[in-house]
């Protein structure tokens, strides 16, 4: 039986952004004691700055697509 297709319903997009920048913050900040615990010789600083924008894009494309509906 054939899914109906994706469709965007209205919501509070700013809201679902506002989300997933504070959880972005909080897997970097996991990261960080992670890496400085385990991993002391590594420079985790240098790491993290270079890899705070990939973790905060791949938690909003994570919750864009799971906040989509399909269509009734």
């Amino acid at each position: 039986m054939p899914q109906p297709p994706l469709v965007d319903q209205p919501s509070a997009a700013p809201t679902r952004k506002l989300w997933a920048v504070i959880l972005s913050g909080m897997v970097i900040s996991v990261l960080r004691t992670l890496l400085t615990t385990y991993a002391p010789e590594l420079p985790a600083e240098d790491l993290l700055a270079q890899l705070g924008p990939y973790v905060q894009l791949g938690v909003m494309a994570a919750a864009g697509y799971l906040t989509r509906e399909r269509a009734a």
